[in-house]
């Protein structure tokens, strides 16, 4: 039933754009998706709740969408209401961008609307400012860390210590005392259930170095970062930290022309290669050290939840 109401709803909107299939089709799709959701169905409570949703927008355009009515298949506030709900099933999978695109369709049913599955956060560096939408359900422990150190400013001040063409991480303390204060005060946090999600370019994830190893540093990924394989020992346990949590929805030009540092500083490389920042000498130094090894870094200057 779900896949015949979901190739309905697509091959319809494909064969007549312009007359959209609205009716009782598009309520049922949605009452279906959310009764499969229930009971634990949640592919198909995604797929069936999105095609339902994308054809009730159509309806609504091909009616004018000048008001709520009984000439289109669901009303604002039933659109505007689903797709929240959609964002968080598809945020707990982890599909971080599709959860954005569900919040951003709600905003653009009712402009300025909140979407409960998202965070907004907005931070300023020395290059310019950048947004992101945090997805608590996607990675729980490491959202709630997040932002939970954006509230405190912890990561003010903060320096991206490691920027590589793949990624561009930030999350220690600008001083010493204030590392150690933060070291002492939060332990390491658990994993994250692993839902096998995609780190893509856009997505923020946590720094780590195995099992319940993710405390404060925090990377973007600047172009898709792929799952580690097996015989990658240095990277071995990674699969078990890298939960995407978030997502980069304005700015990412910012996080391209951050200052390249280099890659982390490791033992297993030539003594003859030039490396990146040690990260113990960027914990217990601080900037100073940064500034000292790799004048020009940029850093955090500010960042604050804006919603």
């Amino acid at each position: 039933m779900s896949r015949q109401l979901i190739a309905e709803l697509t091959a319809q909107r494909k064969r007549e754009p312009e007359s959209p299939l609205c009716g009782g089709v598009p309520r049922l799709a949605l009452n279906a998706g959310v009764a499969a959701a229930k009971v634990g169905l949640y592919d198909d409570a995604m797929g069936m709740i999105q095609a339902a949703l994308h054809a009730a927008d159509d309806c609504a355009a091909a009616a004018g969408a000048a008001k709520d009515g009984d000439t289109i298949a669901l009303t604002k506030s039933e659109r505007q209401g689903s797709y929240g709900m959609l964002a968080e099933l598809f945020s707990e999978w982890g599909h971080i961008k599709a959860a954005l695109d569900a919040c951003n369709r709600a905003r653009a049913i009712v402009p300025g609307a909140a979407c409960k599955a998202e965070t907004r956060v907005r931070c300023d560096t020395t290059k310019g400012d950048f947004e992101l939408s945090i997805f608590r359900l996607a990675a729980p422990f490491g959202a709630d860390r997040f932002i939970d150190f954006v509230r405190q400013s912890f990561y003010n001040e903060s320096a991206f210590h490691r920027v590589t063409a793949d990624l561009a991480q930030f999350g220690f303390a600008s001083t010493p005392q204030k590392q150690r204060e933060y070291v002492h005060k939060y332990p390491k946090l658990d994993d994250d259930i692993n839902v096998q999600a995609n780190v893509d370019r856009g997505v923020i994830t946590f720094h780590g170095h195995g099992q319940k190893s993710r405390h404060s540093a925090v990377f973007i990924a600047k172009k898709f970062v792929p799952l580690v394989q097996p015989n990658d020992h240095f990277r071995r346990y990674e699969n078990d930290w890298h939960r995407a949590f978030g997502y980069v929805t304005r700015g990412m030009d910012v996080i391209d022309n951050i200052f390249v540092t280099g890659d982390m500083e490791r033992d297993d490389v030539d003594p003859s290669v030039k490396q990146g920042p040690n990260l113990l000498q960027v914990q217990l130094v601080g900037n100073k050290y940064l500034e000292k090894e790799f004048p020009g870094f940029d850093r955090i200057k500010h960042c604050e939840v804006i919603d």
